[in-house]
């Protein structure tokens, strides 16, 4: 394909880290076991490599900075410098450039950099140039009229819309030079170009004299309202969905919706059940950090012991060779055992297996609910954020609550490792700056997850329709 159409895909994804780029996710972010998603050194945009600084020579106030370079420097471009360990060093625009041969750029700034750093181009003006000519803009035609000792009026059309305009300056008659046609065309073509094409009609002037400062408060004025106008028009074309104020009315019972146990207990391996008050009608809902069949068989076993009600809880996040390995697990289990998804890959399963919506399928009102059960879920929890007297659906009351899933190693991130040389210990937590610490657990199926968790411990358990999260 690349061949036929003679499309270059390097060059379009160097286009693309011009427009915003901290690491290699152009190439296929999570779609392959990609390490460099994350850029330890720099959190902001790096842009892409072009080439080096040479020579640094003291020009006046200024600093006289060579680089030696493929690609063309112009005036409007910017540019960041890195060190040879990748770091950040500075970053500026570029005014004054001067081209000294067919690799060699030089530039002017106040900046003091030093020799060898390496230069990366953050932002393109050409390329930016060309991308804001295909932006679509608004054709407006515009008609003004200005007569002594009133105030000026623009009129407006767009489609088949009107707006009038009218000044707060009031026209003055002209004693020496009038205001020419020519300077209201100049001004008013120029009514927010970032938006409208503006074709200016007809301009009809009496022998007045208005200042432009006047008429330039009014394009300003006139630029906002025209924007105002356009969107209001289009508003009431759509159809907003009123939400009841009574949110209990708006989290209605949907049809067929029940919520078969009292609690459901989420655990791991590493759970002492013992240890664990586990009632008749509760259901036991095992996630597992190792998604291996072996280790998942003789766990659902061991904890057949303590209820009949078993759940295993599917991973977040997935990638194509994990949901093999689900695949043939699931297959192997029991069609008894209820599966808890918290992504639609979940959704699979409605045919041989009874689910329950997860926590991280968001559930937030009745509408969710709805189009779930006609994918087949059964029973549902309710998303984090809502709180809500439907006893038909689950609530999370209990545990450390998962801030953030992590489809990339944090350990290759900090101690540059390999799968092959792992560095995983369980004792790595993050700490923010407040001092607060959040740990870090794993899941691992053909390649590793990680998930943050919360270290305040939620603690609001009500009578009936738990979810008690034990594993942290």
């Amino acid at each position: 394909i690349t061949n036929k159409l003679n499309f270059d895909i390097n060059a379009e994804i160097n286009k693309l880290k011009q427009v915003f780029s901290r690491g290699e996710f152009n190439y296929s972010a999570y779609l392959e076991n990609n390490d460099k998603i994350i850029n330890k050194l720099n959190q902001n945009h790096t842009g892409i490599e072009i080439g080096k600084i040479i020579k640094i020579e003291k020009f006046k106030d200024l600093f006289k900075v060579t680089i030696k370079t493929n690609h063309e420097i112009t005036a409007g471009d910017g540019l960041k410098f890195f060190n040879n360990l990748g770091a950040e060093v500075d970053s500026l625009g570029v005014g004054n450039v001067e081209k000294i041969s067919k690799d060699i750029y030089a530039i002017y700034t106040k900046h003091k950099l030093s020799n060898d750093l390496i230069v990366n181009l953050t932002l393109d003006r050409n390329l930016e140039e060309n991308a804001l000519k295909n932006i679509r803009k608004i054709n407006l035609n515009l008609s003004f009229s200005a007569k002594q000792n009133q105030p000026f009026v623009v009129n407006i059309n767009y489609q088949n819309l009107s707006l009038k305009y009218t000044s707060k300056y009031t026209c003055q008659t002209a004693l020496n030079q009038p205001t020419k046609v020519e300077e209201i065309k100049e001004i008013f073509s120029n009514l927010d170009t970032n938006y409208f094409n503006t074709n200016i009609e007809n301009v009809n002037l009496e022998n007045v004299f208005i200042p432009k400062s006047a008429l330039k408060q009014a394009r300003r004025e006139l630029s906002e309202i025209t924007k105002d106008f356009i969107i209001k028009n289009y508003e009431k074309q759509l159809n907003f969905v009123t939400i009841p104020q009574d949110f209990n009315t708006y989290l209605s019972k949907s049809p067929n919706l029940t919520a078969d146990f009292n609690n459901i207990i989420i655990i791991n391996e590493n759970n002492e059940l013992d240890k664990i008050n586990i009632l008749e009608n509760d259901l036991l809902a095992f996630q597992p950090e190792n998604w291996n069949l072996e280790n998942i068989k003789n766990t659902l076993v061991k904890l057949n012991n303590y209820t009949n009600n078993l759940a295993l809880v599917l991973p977040t996040i997935a990638n194509q060779n994990d949901l093999k390995i689900i695949d043939e697990i699931i297959k192997k289990l029991d069609n008894n055992i209820y599966l808890i998804i918290n992504n639609l890959y979940g959704l699979k399963y409605a045919n041989t297996h009874k689910l329950i919506a997860g926590i991280d399928m968001n559930i937030y009102n009745k509408y969710s609910i709805l189009n779930l059960q006609n994918l087949g879920v059964k029973q549902f929890i309710w998303s984090k954020e809502i709180k809500s007297n439907l006893n038909e659906v689950y609530e999370f009351t209990f545990g450390h609550q998962a801030l953030m899933h992590l489809a990339h190693c944090p350990f290759k991130t900090l101690f540059n490792n390999s799968c092959a040389n792992c560095k995983f210990n369980k004792n790595l937590v993050y700490k923010a700056n407040n001092g607060e610490k959040y740990e870090i657990h794993r899941t691992k199926i053909t390649k590793c997850y990680f998930t943050l968790y919360q270290n305040k411990l939620t603690n609001k358990i009500k009578s009936c329709n738990n979810v008690l999260d034990l594993r942290y």
